[in-house]
């Protein structure tokens, strides 16, 4: 990997600290900000972009030199993220890579293994970074919506810990966690028990209408791009 992309990598690991940051200050707010949101987005559309560039270094080592001044005015060159291989090999073909299959066949393999079309629950990163980024860049932010989980945290002298969601258990008469006994009516440990009972609600932020973790979205996208872009450069700078 070329200092310049290793540099944009550094940039969208900043921002998604700044993300990490900013969501802990909306947490407390309890509201959704707009710098969150705008984080959100940007995060991803530099990993988006950074995926751009180093199709956009395989084109001007291996395609550029070949095209005359005409074709060079039509080329589009996009990282492909394709749901079939036909549109696959049609994102290709715009940025004149439409022999990729056969005279790269490692680099196509590559490209084609990480496509939604190949595998969706693997994928499924790809297509979404494709999907947020465009609605970001030529729509609106998407908006966020919170989703507050209630746990509690039961301690016992020992040192067993048992943690529960209050909203989906319910113990009946005669239930003891941690050899502390618990109150059908309250659902919390006895009173003058010798465990200790902690609660504690925490938030995450899913884009609208769907249960996808905005920030969890935006750490696989920084993982998984960059081992992406490291094979990629490996293969296209043997």
């Amino acid at each position: 990997m070329d200092a310049n992309i290793e540099s944009q990598f550094q940039r969208a690991e900043e921002l998604f600290h700044e993300l990490q940051d900013e969501y802990g200050s909306a947490l407390d707010k309890q509201e959704v900000t707009k710098r969150a949101l705008n984080l959100t987005i940007e995060t991803l559309m530099k990993l988006r972009n950074i995926l751009d560039q180093v199709l956009h270094q395989y084109y001007e080592k291996r395609i550029l030199p070949n095209l005359d001044n005409d074709e060079k005015k039509k080329v589009k060159v996009y990282f492909p993220i394709a749901v079939s291989e036909e549109m696959l090999q049609s994102i290709l073909g715009r940025a004149r890579m439409q022999e990729m299959k056969k005279d790269d066949p490692e680099v196509y393999d590559l490209i084609k293994s990480y496509q939604p079309f190949v595998d969706i629950n693997k994928n499924r990163w790809l297509g979404l970074l494709s999907e947020y980024t465009v609605q970001g860049k030529h729509i609106q932010l998407v908006p966020q919506t919170k989703v507050v989980h209630e746990r509690i945290t039961v301690k016992g002298n020992s040192g067993a810990v048992v943690s529960w969601n209050p909203k989906s258990v319910r113990f009946g008469k005669g239930v003891t966690i941690c050899d502390s006994p618990v109150d059908p009516n309250t659902q919390t440990i006895v009173p003058g028990s010798n465990a200790k009972e902690f609660k504690e609600s925490w938030t995450t932020f899913n884009f609208e209408g769907t249960h996808i973790n905005a920030l969890a979205l935006c750490k696989e996208c920084l993982e998984k791009s960059r081992v992406l872009v490291e094979k990629f450069s490996g293969l296209i700078n043997q």
